[in-house]
């Protein structure tokens, strides 16, 4: 009957057939008959039964089905019966916590802790699985019993002792974990002890659940209370198959780098070099899946600059460069902190060896990256480097002339500018205002299109303590005023900071020295005095670049800044502007050997003073009396 039953089960709904709950109270006392045969049967149907029907679950535990179902697995006969057996207590540890509770009170934990270390191998997986979802504390006597398995010829495979201890362990507090002696203490040892194993499976399983471990509890990367000798970290770099290695990278990754605190770590050295090599070989020739595994590992790896070296001379930007273009965004946010760490330390020519483009794909990992990641810096970070380097023979062409080929992709550090925070602008500011050169024009129109950036750049004139800050905001400003003086002028105003801005662009002309160290390269217009400082700076009117210093190029956006309204005529004079002019002409008068970037600020401080005085009405007799000695 029941074998037909269970065949029924397969095909029909046979919960109503047999009377639902009455039915499961028939059948229980099946489980304790002697007959191994009706045993099997019984515990098949009940296997099926509670696979499909969540209410047979509940009947099972209330008509009393779990203590026979734990007889079989301490003394059953039949393979099968037990195989089946875990079967259904894992239905029931999956079906509520309360009737996980009532497994675990029948005292299911050592009689699946025994089948794991006597049962056959379909056992042994099912009792580890159900182990998994049935154990909830760091039970001390849960954690020795695994402990005293490992020590133990049976099982041959340890593949799921160390599954088993690996989440025994994840609930442990951290003043287990560190007190020595402890049994957590001494199960992380265990786990750390199978990665020095000669079976290449068990250190990459060891691996992979120290991965898991470290990555679920942040708390326990900082002190773990082990001796030198014994660290993970000495452990972990033990293995060299792609295997192991990809696991070990992910336990690497997790240890070094626990949270987003600054968190004092060693000096890598000695054993971490060695790994770097199976790390970028799996990084270089593993399916992309896996080959991004190690990026986490190795961008932590790569700030210390022996072992960058090493990766250097190894090729490591062939792997990164690899993920860059192939990797998930996490993937690519790992190696770009990888390439970020590679630049502090050496110049980008030894570093980009030969033409490989990364830029492209690092601006379309700007894009795919929130702009309050912590991730988004790196990108930056990155593109900042580029930027401030110079080329040499190893290129056929500049690396970051991608910029100059797409224009557009300008957008995306444009973006930066106006949403970012302030450490994000003043970083993209910094890139943007190398583009001065040759992108003048382009600038001041992706500035224009996304006028927020306006705002923004005023601001950061305006507050930032960093002179570069101030004069590359102050030329992306003059690029935007060149694109529609009106819309820039008007924007400033709305933000509220005109006079603000004024003030900072005064001082900036009056301190050369704070940014003489600071030149910028722009190109500039002929006859600009002529075209009343519109500058239609078309290609017919571009010459050889010339370097203008940060006063230039305040009194160059303030000239376009007083010839759009009175207004703004009057807020410079009442913030001493003439006063500044007249002493800076005054001192060309004694220079008789001027310099390119001298006579081009004596240029615009005059188109700057014949700007003002269009508007004589304003000036005070004592500004009056400055411009007639003038």
């Amino acid at each position: 009957m029941i074998t037909c039953l269970s065949n029924l089960c397969k095909y029909e709904n046979v919960w109503e057939a047999i009377g639902k709950r009455e039915g499961i109270q028939i059948l229980i006392p099946f489980l304790g008959l002697s007959s191994e045969l009706h045993q099997e049967l019984s515990v098949e149907f009940l296997a099926i039964l509670t696979d499909k029907v969540e209410e047979s679950r509940w009947a099972v535990t209330s008509a009393g089905g779990i203590p026979p179902l734990l007889q079989i697995l301490e003394t059953g006969v039949s393979h099968k019966a037990k195989d089946d057996a875990v079967r259904v207590l894992w239905n029931l540890c999956c079906h509520s916590e309360e009737i996980r509770l009532c497994v675990e009170k029948a005292g299911a934990i050592p009689v699946l802790l025994g089948l794991l270390q006597n049962g056959g191998a379909k056992a042994q997986e099912n009792s580890a699985n159900t182990l998994l979802k049935l154990i909830k504390t760091a039970d001390p006597s849960v954690i020795e019993q695994v402990q005293a398995l490992f020590l133990g010829d049976a099982p041959k495979s340890k593949t799921h002792l160390i599954r088993v201890l690996g989440h025994v362990l994840a609930s442990a507090s951290l003043e287990e974990f560190v007190t020595k002696g402890s049994a957590a203490n001494n199960g992380l040892r265990s786990l750390v002890q199978r990665l020095a194993s000669s079976n290449e499976k068990m250190k990459e399983n060891a691996a992979s659940v120290l991965a898991d471990l470290f990555s679920s509890r942040k708390d326990l990367c900082g002190g773990l209370g082990f001796d030198e000798n014994d660290s993970p970290c000495t452990k972990l770099l033990s293995g060299n198959t792609h295997a192991v290695a990809t696991q070990l990278a992910h336990a690497i990754g997790s240890l070094s780098n626990p949270t987003k605190k600054k968190i004092v770590q060693k000096k890598l050295s000695g054993p971490e070099v060695e790994v770097i090599r199976p790390l970028i070989k799996s990084a270089k020739t593993n399916p992309i899946e896996s080959a991004e595994n190690p990026m986490s590992t190795l961008a932590n790896l790569l700030s210390d600059p022996n072992i960058a070296a090493e990766a250097l001379a190894d090729d490591v930007v062939s792997a990164l460069t690899r993920i860059l273009r192939e990797g998930t965004v996490q993937g690519k946010r790992n190696a770009s902190q990888a390439l970020h760490h590679l630049l502090k330390h050496f110049q980008v020519n030894d570093v980009f060896k030969g033409n490989d483009q990364c830029l492209p794909e690092l601006i379309e990992l700007l894009n795919a990256t929130d702009l309050n990641n912590s991730a988004f810096i790196d990108v930056l970070e990155v593109l900042s480097l580029l930027a401030k380097a110079k080329y040499g023979a190893n290129f056929s062409h500049n690396p970051f002339s991608a910029f100059t080929e797409a224009p557009s992709s300008l957008d995306s550090l444009v973006r930066c500018v106006a949403d970012g925070h302030p450490l994000v602008q003043d970083k993209a500011i910094d890139i943007l205002s190398r583009f001065c050169k040759t992108q003048f024009v382009a600038l001041g129109e992706v500035l224009v299109t996304r006028s927020k950036s306006i705002s923004s750049l005023a601001n950061r004139t305006t507050n930032s303590s960093s002179p570069e800050i101030k004069v590359g905001g102050a030329l992306l400003l003059l690029c935007a005023a060149k694109k529609d003086k009106t819309l820039c002028v008007e924007v400033i105003g709305r933000s509220g900071h005109s006079k603000s801005l004024v003030s900072s662009l005064l001082d900036m002309s009056k301190q050369n020295s704070l940014c003489c160290s600071y030149r910028v390269e722009i190109q500039r217009p002929r006859s600009f005095i002529a075209n009343n400082l519109c500058l239609k700076m078309g290609d017919s009117d571009m010459v050889d670049p010339v370097t203008v210093l940060g006063s230039t190029i305040s009194m160059w956006f303030l000239s376009i800044f007083c010839s759009s309204h009175p207004n703004n005529t009057l807020t410079v004079m009442e913030d001493n502007g003439l006063e500044i002019i007249a002493e800076k002409l005054q001192r060309y008068k004694f220079n008789t050997q001027e310099e390119v970037s001298d006579s081009e600020e004596k240029w615009i401080l005059l188109s700057f003073l014949a700007v003002m005085s269009q508007e004589q009405t304003l000036f005070r007799p004592q500004q009056y009396q400055i411009l007639c000695q003038l």
